[in-house]
């Protein structure tokens, strides 16, 4: 667009020139004919506007490429023959969809190898967990054992002291029950005595009572026959002796048998007294086995102790063992899933996927082809290139002199040939913040969303970028201003005819040039219909109306 308008200004120009000469010519020779054959020249259309007072930016035109938003040529990571291919140039693919498949046996084998060994690290990590579990409860037991040895062992000495308490206890009853034997013995010995003395005093009331019964008899058969030969009072005399004799041998026998159940019962506090030293006896043997045993049992409850602590040592390394086993392991069990991980992942690449959504661009191979890795060969071929063309980014290199103008969020318009809705108005996305060492340019992209896929990459593409602003200036449409060897011009009308003023100029925009000097705002300037005109030329002005579309420069 931008060659064809300049190709017309050019012949707009060159048309304007030959106009000139013509005009000129004819002045010339009217001057040498008569007044009478001289004709007034026709008055020329014009449009006409007058300046504005508006902002008016310095445009720099760079060309560019369109490139895609994402763009990726897929190669495979393990060797193999291609088994199946899914897409074809042109075909919409959706992320991670499976575009093609390698047929690689030798990695089912590595992977179906690693589950097993991944299972059987876990069960041998198992085990050992409840190994560890088990020794940690084995300790567990271990210490309580030992503090329950401990405890047992800081109660002997007191059940130690009982047991001699006991003892001196039981040795003291039994000096106490000696004695009382002794103090038995003694009323024993004095019952005797006393039964002893009590028949000696029986045996002599018996005899006092069969002298005295014998006696009143023999006075009472004497009396009997003769009561002459004894006196009554005799016989009586005799007989109350008898009887007295008879009581004193009841008495007697009664104290003999009143010292014989003092003796008895002497003989049985005798036998109590036996019976307490014998008890007392077995109490102070089984005191004395009772102190024996507490002593043994305090020496068999330190071994106790010691033994427990040993074990608990014991237990903590068997337990520190099975731990380390454990953590062995369970490190182990991971090694193998991540084995697992790896071979299922390296499995995996043998399905070639989309990294993105978008399009395929391109398809290098075909099924049944042997696909080299790229990994491991630099002459392994492509499958196939996928794009993202939902958004595209246009790529231009700004020249030294202007990259400081360039920054992110600097207007652009983009033009791209065969686009219908092009010039584009965007704003630069990103720079790349430094020149290329080789060219010295600025690399500047300016996204553009392509839902309806308009824009094609690779496109070529022409950029006007904003470089500065100058606000509030007086200024005129830019085919208003002409351009000649002495400066620039415009024509302005006055009085019906046309006025050729010189200006200096400022920034252009394409559609709007900036007046910095020549105009004073208020002027009718003719913006179409300049190339024909002359100075002092008649013309028949009308409104000039801006195009919808921007003016191309």
């Amino acid at each position: 667009m931008n060659t064809q308008q300049n190709a017309i200004r050019t012949i707009e120009a060159v048309l304007a020139v030959v106009t000139g000469m013509l005009l000129t010519s004819c002045g010339q020779n009217d001057s040498v004919m008569p007044p009478a054959q001289a004709l007034p020249a026709a008055p020329i259309a014009v449009r006409t506007t007058r300046p504005q007072t508006r902002s008016v930016s310095r445009l720099i035109s760079l060309p560019g490429e369109v490139h895609p938003w994402e763009e990726a040529t897929l190669y495979a990571k393990v060797p193999g023959y291609l088994s199946r291919i899914t897409v074809d140039k042109g075909d919409h693919v959706s992320a991670g969809q499976v575009i093609a498949v390698i047929d690689a046996p030798e990695l089912a084998a590595d992977r179906d190898q690693a589950q097993q060994s991944y299972q059987s690290a876990v069960a041998a990590a198992r085990g050992s967990l409840a190994m560890n579990e088990r020794s940690g409860a084995e300790r567990q037991r271990s210490q309580l054992a030992a503090g329950k040895a401990k405890a047992d062992l800081a109660q002997m000495p007191s059940t130690v002291a009982r047991a001699r308490a006991l003892l001196a206890q039981t040795m003291s009853a039994l000096v106490q029950a000696e004695e009382q034997k002794s103090l038995t013995a003694t009323s024993f010995e004095e019952s005797r005595s006393q039964v002893a003395k009590a028949t000696a005093e029986l045996e002599s009331a018996r005899s006092d009572q069969k002298l005295a019964e014998l006696t009143y008899e023999r006075y009472k058969g004497i009396y009997d026959k003769n009561p002459m030969l004894i006196a009554r009072q005799d016989v009586d005399v005799a007989e109350s002796r008898a009887a007295a004799a008879h009581s004193k041998v009841s008495a007697a026998e009664a104290g003999v048998e009143a010292a014989r159940q003092h003796g008895r019962g002497a003989q049985a506090q005798v036998n109590v007294a036996a019976s307490q030293i014998d008890q007392a006896k077995a109490q102070v043997a089984a005191s004395q086995e009772q102190v024996k045993l507490t002593l043994a049992q305090q020496n068999s409850a330190s071994k106790l102790a010691a033994v427990a602590e040993a074990d608990v040592s014991i237990a903590g390394k068997q337990q520190a063992v099975s731990r380390a086993k454990s953590r062995e392991s369970v490190f182990q069990a991971n090694a193998g899933r991540s084995a697992l991980g790896r071979s299922i992942s390296f499995a995996d690449y043998a399905h070639i996927r989309a990294p993105f959504a978008g399009v395929v661009t391109k398809r290098f191979v075909d099924r049944g082809a042997f696909i080299q890795s790229a990994s491991a060969s630099q002459n392994a071929a492509p499958i196939a290139t996928v794009a993202n063309l939902d958004q595209v980014r246009v790529f231009l290199t700004v020249p030294e002199t202007q990259a400081h103008f360039v920054q992110a969020g600097t207007a652009v318009t983009i033009t791209i040939a065969g686009l219908p809705d092009s010039p584009i108005k965007g704003r630069v996305s990103r720079t790349s913040a430094s020149l290329d060492p080789k060219t010295r340019t600025l690399l500047a992209e300016v996204d553009l969303p392509n839902g309806d896929g308009a824009i094609l990459t690779g496109s070529y593409a022409n950029a006007r970028i904003v470089m500065e602003t100058h606000p509030g200036v007086v200024s005129v449409p830019t085919p208003a201003v002409g351009v000649e060897k002495a400066g620039k011009f415009v024509f302005v009308v006055v009085d019906g005819k046309a006025k050729r003023v010189p200006v200096t100029t400022g920034f252009d925009d394409g559609a709007f040039t900036e007046i910095s000097e020549g105009l004073l705002g208020g002027e009718h300037v003719v913006v179409t219909g300049r190339d024909a005109l002359t100075p002092n030329a008649r013309v028949t002005p009308t409104p000039w109306v801006a195009p919808t579309k921007p003016i191309e420069k």
